[in-house]
């Protein structure tokens, strides 16, 4: 049949097939996120699986934690795995009908699909009547007159020979448009009985119909006429699996041991019963003091129906001491199930069977109870309950931070004060009579729940505000927490290892990784479920992640002969160390993995260079290199905040001190671990008059001892700061949580920190903030950081870029935001130190020669030293410099810089030990033992221990004011600083 035949439907309008078929409409991203799935759908017609998907939302969406952002879109626009909490890296992300409508490309190829569907619902009418119904894209194809082509040879039949086929001008359009039939035309629920493709020949395909069902498609107008069709049947079919519910009844209710008739339903959402047992026939002769005489007739109605009795119309069983089953005094034990408020009001009417005075005891006891919590005693019924769950305000109960929670909780408690308790209130009798026992004892039980409720008011039960994790133990900030509360984490009770006024710790050693809610009961007081994220610490602290691959690589420095292997760029953090390293491989690897670090020592490559980008020149590579060869690992999930600290953690400062008083966020996405500085949290100090905390820094006004602590996301953190008058040479930590310091300078405005990554940090003297000072110009392939940094008496600053054969000086002229460089003095040599004389920089050789180098002009030779110079700064008397000088064992000179041949021994014997940096202060000069953890003071002619216990001290620098500050190189390392 001709498809020219086939009525098409009026414009499509994403409002109008919402409106028809009830599903609301998503935001700008959540269609950017459906446009994202769809366009990586084809062109071979594969929707992508979740690790891809998640690769492409973080580059082009800019959606960091795509699991939550991919479950935020409805089910019925993207299917899901019901059961699962989220998505595997191999679950394919497929979209539904509704789904495609919502993107942007979507709708004219649902128009197509219309028109298919129309043309299989005539062309079922022209076929034998008991032939099964195949379609074929080929027998479409002639429909519409498009050629699809020849099939491609099995030798090129592969994804390569697929894409390339449908590139192909002449008939890649017309496969194009058939593999999109096929994935939108395979969505259609309900359907097909079956069908195939080849991976070759994604356009090739062939679908089974149900004849019985395509008749509903012969009057198909089109699109909106299939959406609002199909949306009935897309929407339940992505509804997740019905909910079951299991209850027990009996006929009889006692307490005395007994074998009652009962019957088991099953009963879902829908109301309908799934399963029902038999009821048990008989009572237990230990329920009764004589035989039951009715026990022959049980199995018809007194009336002769033939139909089970139900409980009313049957007997009721006498207890012990002829007690009835269902009388108050029978009854009585149960009450001890009721709050015991409930119980000691209510006992007393319930015995003597005023059931309608019971009831209304404990719903007025619980309008009362709503009184007292909120303080508004002159309140009642309506207006009270609207103040105390629906208004904003102090009087406001919550018991949930879920928003429409509030307003089921205000609904629960009108409907049974003013059922229940109204209905006992006003009138002479009243009109839903409670009549027997069993009745008022679940309208008590009604009570009773009503008043658990009222104890998990968020304003007086213990509550979770923050939560820090440290390896094996869990550290719950609690408010309205006393010395039984307990802990859940869920569900099941946690150890208890200690406890404060505000905080408990729990062990977690058992717990496994992941999300966990966790609840505090303190006897009928309990709060809402709060949720934690647990996580393992990555063993290690180095880790490699694919950044860039395919990098071509050369066999020369104008890169004009290639090299058969390519380059893979790699973000490296090696001890706390970031930067990164192109090295060669032949393997394929995806950006984002991450990879062990394993070489094929097989292969060896000779030297190798890649070209630079945009005007950059060409780089060296390596010299050799063997291949890489790393095993990839994708991360185990999206990146998660898993603890926050508050740095430094300990504090010691003078009164009127600004110090740094950072906030930094530890992340984790399963596989590594990485800290973030946060910008936009608020650090709380308990009164301002003391202490104030601006944006990175805290001003202390007076004497005191005070707790700063942060909230964010869950977790906190605090602070411990000590103000007083400390004494000279107390050692306290400054500065903590930082990349290894390799060097330290201080300048007019402030303290200048160096470290193996990409910025120089700095410490201002005028607001204490801790923040970046200068960028620096990093060179490929390592980008390592930076070596050495250097002061001048006039603010400029020297740098040696790790890595970088020469000296750049940043100008405080421009505030560091301008440098000049200045070419090493020995082009085959490398620097290994460097200080300033005046405005000229004094730069030492690794041969030991010494030479000027000034801002302007030629490099001037000043002589050689006895032995290679390791370290150099200013000394304090006249124009000499200290410098440490040797291998192995270490001397300390005072070196003239014009005569370096002839240097002054500062030591009576050289050291065998890491002498490491020196600093010459208006306290003397001060040593770092880089190995030994210890700074040390020249005494005579001998270095003496002033502190102990550093991790890798390596920088050294006095501040204006006489402190002396010393830097650890060391995987979260620390600036301490020595009070003047």
């Amino acid at each position: 049949m001709a498809f020219a035949n086939v009525p098409l439907a009026g414009p499509f309008t994403r409002d109008n097939v919402r409106m028809l078929t009830d599903v609301a409409e998503i935001d700008a991203t959540q269609r950017e996120i459906l446009d994202l799935i769809y366009r990586l759908t084809f062109p071979l017609g594969d929707w992508p699986t979740y690790r891809k998907l998640d690769l492409y939302m973080d580059r082009e969406l800019h959606i960091a934690d795509t699991q939550p952002a991919l479950l935020a879109i409805p089910a019925h626009l993207l299917l899901r795995h019901w059961g699962k909490h989220g998505f595997a890296d191999t679950d394919e992300m497929r979209l539904t009908l509704l789904g495609v409508a919502e993107c942007t490309d979507g709708p004219p190829d649902l128009e197509r699909v219309a028109k298919f569907l129309r043309w299989i619902a005539d062309y079922e009418q022209t076929q034998p009547i008991d032939a099964n119904l195949a379609v074929t894209s080929s027998e479409y194809a002639t429909v519409l007159g498009l050629d699809l082509g020849p099939r491609p040879e099995p030798a090129t039949g592969n994804v390569t020979s697929a894409l390339d086929a449908l590139e192909d001008p002449r008939f890649g359009p017309a496969r194009a448009e058939m593999v999109r039939l096929r994935v939108l035309a395979g969505a259609v629920p309900g359907f097909w009985g079956g069908g195939g493709y080849q991976s070759e020949t994604p356009w090739d395909w062939y679908f089974q119909v149900d004849r019985r069902r395509v008749r509903g498609y012969r009057d198909l107008s089109g699109l909106s006429d299939l959406l609002i069709r199909e949306s009935p049947k897309v929407v339940a079919a992505t509804q997740p699996p019905p909910a079951y519910t299991y209850s027990v009844t009996s006929p009889f209710l006692t307490t005395y041991p007994a074998t009652f008739p009962y019957s088991l339903n099953v009963v879902g959402e829908d109301g309908l019963s799934l399963v029902q047992q038999s009821p048990q026939e008989g009572v237990s002769s230990q329920a009764t003091d004589q035989p039951d005489a009715d026990s022959a007739s049980r199995s018809t109605s007194p009336s002769g129906t033939g139909e089970p009795d139900t409980p009313s119309q049957r007997d009721i069983p006498r207890g012990e001491a002829g007690v009835r089953g269902d009388s108050p005094r029978a009854l009585t034990p149960l009450l001890t199930v009721l709050r015991a408020e409930i119980a000691v009001l209510c006992t007393a009417a319930f015995e003597g069977g005023r059931y309608d005075d019971a009831v209304f005891e404990a719903f007025r006891y619980v309008e009362q109870a709503v009184q007292n919590r909120t303080g508004l005693t002159d309140a009642i019924g309506r207006n009270l309950l609207t103040l105390a769950f629906e208004s904003d305000g102090e009087h406001r109960i919550s018991v949930s931070r879920r928003g429409g929670d509030q307003l089921r909780l205000f609904q629960l408690f009108d409907g049974a004060i003013g059922l229940i308790r109204g209905d006992r209130a006003h009138k002479s009798k009243p009109s839903l009579p409670c009549r027997t026992a069993h009745e008022c004892l679940r309208l008590l039980a009604h009570a009773s729940v009503l008043l658990d409720l009222l104890d998990r008011d968020m304003a007086v039960a213990p509550g979770v505000e923050g939560y820090d994790q440290d390896v094996e133990t869990l550290t719950l900030r609690v408010a309205r927490g006393t010395p039984t509360t307990e802990v859940l984490i869920d569900e099941r009770p946690a150890t208890i290892l200690r406890r404060t006024t505000d905080t408990i710790t729990v062990s977690i050693t058992e717990v496994l990784p992941g999300e966990h809610d966790v609840v505090l009961i303190d006897g009928t007081r309990q709060s809402p479920a709060t949720s934690v994220w647990l996580a393992r610490k990555p063993s290690g602290s180095s880790w490699y992640r694919v950044e860039e691959i395919d990098i071509p690589l050369f066999a020369d420095a104008a890169c004009t002969t290639p090299h058969t292997s390519t380059g893979l760029r790699l973000a490296v953090q090696e001890a706390g160390v970031r930067g990164q390293r192109v090295v060669p491989t032949q393997r394929r690897y995806v950006p984002g993995d991450y990879v062990s670090w394993k070489w094929d020592t097989s292969v060896s490559l000779p030297r190798a260079w890649a070209r630079g980008h945009h005007m950059e020149p060409a780089y060296e590579v390596f010299s050799s290199s063997t291949l890489f060869d790393g095993d990839p690992q994708s991360a185990a999930h999206a990146p998660r905040t898993i603890r926050v600290t508050l740095e430094p953690p300990r504090l010691k400062v003078r009164p009127k001190e600004r110090a740094p008083l950072r906030v930094l966020a530890w992340k984790t996405d399963g596989t590594v671990t990485w800290a973030e500085p946060l910008h936009d949290v608020k650090v709380q100090t308990p009164d301002k008059s003391v202490a104030a905390w601006n944006d990175g820094a805290i001003f202390v006004k007076g004497p005191g001892k005070f707790v700063a602590h942060v909230e964010c996301d869950g977790l906190y953190a605090e602070s411990d700061i000590e103000v007083a008058a400390h004494s000279r040479d107390t050692v306290a930590e400054w500065i903590t949580g930082l990349p290894p310091v390799t060097s330290m300078a201080w300048a007019k405005t402030g303290l200048l920190l160096a470290t193996r990554e990409s910025q120089l940090w700095r410490v201002n003297v005028s607001d204490g903030r801790f923040s970046a000072g200068a960028s620096l110009p990093l060179r490929p392939p390592m980008y390592g950081g930076c070596n050495i940094i250097a002061s001048s008496s006039d603010g400029n600053l020297a740098v040696l870029l790790y890595g970088e054969p020469n000296i750049h000086v940043l100008t405080a002229i421009s505030e560091y935001a301008a440098s000049r460089v200045l070419e090493k003095p020995e082009p085959d040599g490398t620097i290994t130190a460097l200080a300033w004389h005046g405005s000229d920089l004094i730069v030492a050789m690794h041969s030991g020669t010494l030479y000027r180098v000034p801002l302007e002009g030629d490099a001037v030779l000043l002589g050689t030293a006895p032995q290679a110079v390791t370290y150099l700064c200013p000394h304090e008397a006249g124009n000499s410099l200290l410098a440490v000088a040797g291998t192995g064992t270490l001397h300390l000179w005072r070196l003239d810089p014009e005569h370096p041949e002839e240097p002054e021994e500062l030591l009576t014997e050289p050291v065998s030990w890491s002498l490491s940096a020196v600093a010459s202060t208006s306290r003397g000069v001060y040593a770092t033992d880089f190995h030994g953890g210890r700074v040390l003071r020249l005494d005579g002619q001998a270095l003496v221990p002033v502190v102990n216990g550093l991790r890798y001290p390596d920088a050294l620098t006095e501040s204006a004011d006489g402190t002396l500050y010393v830097a650890e190189f060391a995987e979260n390392g620390s600036v301490y600083r020595i009070l003047s």
